[in-house]
């Protein structure tokens, strides 16, 4: 009696606590993930890579500039030969001569700018192409955890009514089971009716701490998505309502990763596209200007006697074996944009038959929503007339054992049904990409 009277003290408590509890609506959660879940914002940091990668494309059209400078020491200064003619000599003579002396440096500027370089514009459209692949990553993980997110939502309000049923009951045949008890006592009621009663309190106490780990593990299922703290509370609004939604025939545009899938495709046609223009003949502007200097020792740096010299030209550069080096590299990448593009023919065929297969399964499992609600209705008001048919005086244990074992089966086919129907709507949204 007594241990009877401190659970249902406990379960009170426990749903006072739960009423206290800040509720957190269904968009609250789901911006909140947008803002913590980590697998977005680690999405979020391709994205920003990628703009970098933009700009470093785009840096290679600037001019190649490299500044240089040297001092070598000579411990043999070189030798060259010179035609004896050119000193008054006789014909088939030469003369050598030290070229410098033992310290020689050098200073001095270079630039190259491409003219014609196809590639490095090729690699523009590409760092493009893969800023936008990077942020339909992150948009498709976006619709895919707002899907994820509402259906945590859903479970853990429809885990609540689950809760809320079974502490009912808890709390109903606690008072009824201390009637038997003291009946009982007084010696109206037999020892089997006691242990009986005992026996239905026990597995309704039993029922009752089961539905309370389940919540607590829906809740943490969200938590995960949410990147929420374990450590704090978190609680929901249980009142659900989902309005019929007529969804229009399937539009492959719609669909959660068509865009990604389109846009891998295009990439990949673009690397084939690069790869066909590697052989094309690059032309630059390349010139330079610098001063030598020479000296017998380090002092010639400061004494002056620096020689400039500078050029400027053409540079025609002509890959004439990637004419046959990169042509099987070209047609891997021609045939992996082949494969691009059935990958996107078969992710649109694939997402047509999930949302053809969840508009059947909505309309299945919505009639068969509504025939649990109504059967559980019956099944709580059965309990609740056994129940009062015992404050009456009326006992019969093997009745109430019965419709409290139709409630649980029943509870738990309402759940599975209203589980099923919200999957199936949230999925059918996703497919679409509509507002769920």
């Amino acid at each position: 009696m007594k241990k009877t009277i401190v659970s249902t003290f406990a379960i009170l408590i426990m749903q006072m606590a739960y009423a206290q509890e800040k509720s957190i609506s269904l968009d609250s959660c789901i911006l909140y993930a947008f803002q913590h879940n980590r697998d977005l914002l680690i999405r979020a940091k391709n994205n920003s890579i990628e703009e970098n990668n933009i700009r470093a494309s785009k840096y290679q059209l600037l001019p190649d500039v490299t500044l240089s400078t040297g001092v070598d020491y000579y411990w043999k200064i070189p030798v060259q030969l010179f035609p004896a003619q050119l000193f008054g000599g006789q014909a088939g003579q030469f003369i050598p001569v030290r070229l410098g002396r033992p310290y020689m440096g050098n200073y001095g500027v270079e630039a190259d700018l491409d003219l014609v370089n196809i590639n490095k514009w090729k690699d523009i459209k590409l760092a493009l192409l893969q800023k936008k692949l990077a942020n339909g990553d992150m948009e498709a993980y976006k619709k895919e955890l707002e899907k994820n997110i509402r259906l945590s939502y859903y479970n853990i309000a429809l885990a609540k009514k689950k809760k809320a049923t079974a502490d009912s009951i808890y709390a109903s045949y606690s008072i009824v089971d201390s009637l038997i008890s003291l009946k009982f006592n007084e010696g109206i009621t037999d020892k089997i009716t006691r242990n009986q009663s005992k026996s239905i309190l026990s597995q309704d106490y039993s029922k009752s701490q089961s539905a309370a780990t389940d919540l607590r593990i829906a809740v943490l299922n969200l938590k995960v998505w949410m990147n929420y703290p374990f450590n704090e509370e978190l609680s929901i609004d249980p009142e659900i309502s989902l309005p019929d939604y007529s969804f229009a025939p399937f539009d492959a545009a719609l669909a959660p990763e068509y865009e990604l899938k389109q846009l891998t495709a295009e990439s990949a046609k673009q690397n084939w596209q690069k790869a066909k223009t590697a052989w094309i003949p690059k032309l630059s502007l390349q010139s330079g200007y610098s001063k030598t200097g020479f000296g017998d020792n380090l002092s010639f740096i400061s004494d002056g006697g620096w020689y400039p010299s500078g050029y400027v030209g053409l540079k025609l550069s002509v890959p004439i074996s990637s004419l046959y080096k990169l042509k099987p590299y070209a047609d891997s990448q021609k045939i992996s944009w082949e494969q691009s593009k059935l990958d996107l023919d078969s992710y649109v065929n694939k997402k047509e038959k999930e949302f053809l297969e969840a508009k059947l399964l909505l309309e299945k499992y919505k009639e068969k929503l509504r025939s649990s609600e109504q059967d559980l209705l019956l099944a709580k008001e059965n309990v609740a007339l056994t129940l009062q048919k015992l404050r009456d005086g009326i006992i019969d244990m093997a009745q109430l054992k019965q419709v409290q074992d139709d409630l649980y089966k029943l509870q738990d086919e309402y759940s599975d049904s209203y589980l099923n129907y919200i999957t199936s709507y949230i999925n059918l949204n996703y497919l679409q990409s509509k507002k769920q």
